[in-house]
């Protein structure tokens, strides 16, 4: 039975406080509440089993009052934690109080609780401390609600009682003690009410739009053409395609026996799809960085889960097709004119649209970033008015990881081109990149390598268009 100083507790609601200390927070699935730390966290596993996760966690931190979900959101998690300090900062102030003196913990108890004076104890000061941590967990914890009207009532509650205490009690007489938990505890509820408001809150709301959406695009099914890419297709023109019209991609996995380490890798490539065509969606969220004199910009994105996301937007003088199939349709002759990447191999096809590569980063920041190495799974989608490949980090056993290079983690990102409406021998072509390049680099250093490598590589997609248009 756990006890708060003096006053027993029950088991269960034991259960709950212990639901809502920062040790509770499961370290191996969300690690950092911050977005990079969030991205560091879930990053690494498979995509699916990341995009799974969140789905649970999305579950449980944002259901609202009804009650439905597994657990709570990291965030809420440890904004419990600060609510719960404060009723133990309460619970000290009693105990330090009734230790002042010699008379024995009876002969005070009864002086702060039987002979209770509103000038001299500190006794009230617990129960407002009390009072307002059952109302926020009924609230936050039980009911999970998504308002500030409970913490709002709780906060001008327990400020007016302070402030009133402050100025009509006779604490001073006990020393600076008397005047300093009063304030300790004022300034602790206004740090709770921030916290809620302005980061968990907010927060939770921008992941419930996420998954909202990312949902209902799996809900308006596949918008490919219809049937798949053959194997051959992945290296000669995209101007057709295999399957008959009805085929959908289920329906063609479903021919061919796949491994449950197979099925996860399509699952992984179809969910980095989903986030990718999300990304897409929320062009007029992306944030400007920079831009070069080519007209080349680079945005960034936070996402949910993944943390910051950077975006190369530019316009290619040349048919869409071309850099489908240059970037997309054939990775591994990248290293031919892409100077950015050292290596780049297919280790497995899994089915049509579904490939494992392996590839290897140049340094970069004039070598202060070492070469990385990532093993990737990625999707390639062809639909009516955009060519797609979309990956994310995955493992396989043909490249595990090695001494000669860092194993680099990739988020959901990829290669998307636009066709142009109205003029077919022009496109716009997109990067998506989310990357934790591991080892201890400043992350200032990693953003400037980044947007750096984007540029770079834009001009070099440039370069080989040109030498193309050429030749030909």
């Amino acid at each position: 039975m756990m006890s708060l100083g003096f006053f027993p507790i029950p088991p269960t609601v034991r259960k709950l406080f212990s639901s809502l200390t920062l040790a509770s927070v499961p370290t191996s699935g969300l690690r950092g509440v911050g977005p990079e730390g969030l991205g560091a966290g879930l990053r690494g596993r498979g995509g699916a089993a990341v995009l799974r996760r969140s789905r649970i966690a999305l579950g449980g931190g944002l259901s609202g009052g009804s009650g439905v979900g597994r657990s709570l959101s990291a965030r809420r998690r440890c904004w419990g934690g600060g609510v719960r300090l404060r009723l133990r900062v309460g619970r000290a102030g009693v105990v330090a109080d009734m230790e002042q003196t010699n008379t024995g913990i009876q002969k005070n108890l009864e002086q702060e609780i039987i002979n209770y004076r509103f000038k001299t104890s500190f006794f009230d000061i617990f129960v407002l401390a009390f009072f307002r941590f059952s109302g926020l967990l009924l609230g936050y914890a039980v009911l999970r609600l998504r308002h500030w009207w409970v913490i709002a009532v709780t906060t001008l509650v327990s400020s007016a009682f302070l402030i009133v205490k402050v100025i009509l009690s006779e604490l001073l007489s006990k020393g600076a003690f008397g005047y300093l938990l009063p304030i300790v505890s004022f300034v602790l509820a206004w740090l709770e009410t921030w916290f809620l408001d302005f980061k968990v809150l907010p927060q939770e709301a921008e992941e419930e739009r996420w998954y909202l959406a990312a949902q209902a695009a799996v809900a308006r099914g596949p918008l490919l053409f219809s049937g798949a890419l053959s194997e051959g297709q992945f290296y000669s023109p995209p101007e057709s395609f295999a399957g008959s019209d009805n085929e959908s991609d289920d329906e063609i996995v479903g021919k061919k026996s796949f491994s449950a380490q197979e099925r996860e890798y399509v699952l992984q490539g179809k969910e980095a799809m989903a986030v990718v065509d999300q990304i897409l969606a929320q062009e007029e969220n992306w944030k400007f960085e920079k831009n070069n004199e080519y007209g080349d910009t680079v945005y960034t994105i936070e996402i949910p889960f993944h943390g910051k996301t950077f975006i190369l937007k530019t316009f290619l003088p040349c048919p869409a097709e071309l850099v489908y199939q240059e970037v997309i349709l054939q990775p591994e002759r990248m290293v031919l004119w892409n100077k950015t990447v050292t290596a780049c191999q297919i280790l497995q096809r899994v089915e049509d649209n579904t490939l494992i590569s392996y590839d290897v980063s140049s340094g970069a920041a004039g070598g202060v970033v070492s070469p990385r190495d990532f093993v990737n799974v990625r999707r390639i989608e062809r639909r009516r008015d955009r060519y797609l490949s979309a990956g994310i980090a995955t493992t396989h056993c043909a490249k595990p990881p090695t001494h000669k290079y860092v194993r680099g983690e990739n988020g959901p990102g990829g290669f998307i081109v636009l066709k142009s409406a109205s003029n077919p021998r022009v496109c716009t072509f997109i990067w998506i990149l989310n990357t934790d390049l591991k080892g201890r680099l400043p992350r200032y250093l990693i953003h400037q390598s980044l947007a750096a490598t984007m540029f770079e590589f834009a001009f070099h997609l440039r370069q080989r268009i040109g030498e193309l248009g050429a030749r030909a």
